[in-house]
């Protein structure tokens, strides 16, 4: 039946609209073909507890890893719904996912003016392919001591990196969402907040009934705050 779903579906980028879960009213561009969990809230089910409790707690969001858009495009519309004013700024590398976001972002209204892209990889240190958050923030003047902000961070292993240049956003206020792609990374994480006296939990995999398995890594985690 869902591959003869599929089958009528194109098969190439389309705006896409999130019909369910905390991140609906989205319009990402996006392959419909490889999308449907995200088109019905089944992509990463496994936050969507946790999203719909801290969405409406934030009035900011730094979005690591954007990829095509779909989680800061969602947070935006959540916000909308809660009549939440707040402003996301989003780090992508790569120019074609970063045009992505672009497109999509001119079918979401007003939210143009509240979503900043930034193509850039961020790190550690800065240099001409990477930027630390302390260093973008303070650069743009950001006032993250007066912000209730989410760092949602998924950057294929260079999540530490991103944490060691992020000194200015470990706040009690704040609030993490971490993807790590390992055991020994996630126990790094872990051993981080608690040196920064940051209480978090781990959420693990659970595969949903009728429905095979996402495609991910067994050993993946997300790190969240509590």
């Amino acid at each position: 039946m869902l591959s003869k779903l599929k089958s009528l579906l194109p098969d190439h980028p389309v705006k896409c609209p999130i019909l369910l879960g905390p991140l609906r009213g989205a319009r990402p561009l996006m392959n419909p073909r490889s999308s449907l969990r995200y088109i019905f809230g089944l992509y990463e089910h496994e936050l969507n507890g946790w999203l719909r409790e801290t969405i409406p707690t934030v009035n900011a969001l730094f979005d690591v890893g954007a990829n095509h858009g779909y989680f800061c495009l969602g947070v935006l519309a959540a916000w909308k719904r809660q009549s939440i004013n707040g402003r996301v700024w989003a780090f992508e590398p790569q120019a074609e996912e970063v045009k992505r976001i672009t497109t999509a972002l001119h079918w979401h209204g007003d939210d143009v003016e509240r979503l900043t892209i930034q193509q850039s990889f961020v790190s550690d240190e800065d240099s001409h392919l990477s930027v630390t958050l302390d260093r973008y923030v303070a650069d743009h003047d950001i006032p993250v001591e007066s912000l209730r902000s989410m760092i949602k961070i998924d950057v294929e292993g260079a999540e530490m990196k991103v944490l060691e240049g992020a000194s200015r956003l470990i706040r009690p206020a704040n609030r993490f969402l971490i993807e790590v792609h390992s055991a020994s990374l996630l126990e790094e994480t872990l051993l981080f907040f608690d040196r920064h006296s940051h209480p978090v939990s781990v959420v693990r995999q659970r595969p949903l009934p009728l429905l095979k398995r996402e495609q991910r890594d067994i050993e993946n985690y997300w790190v969240v705050s509590v």
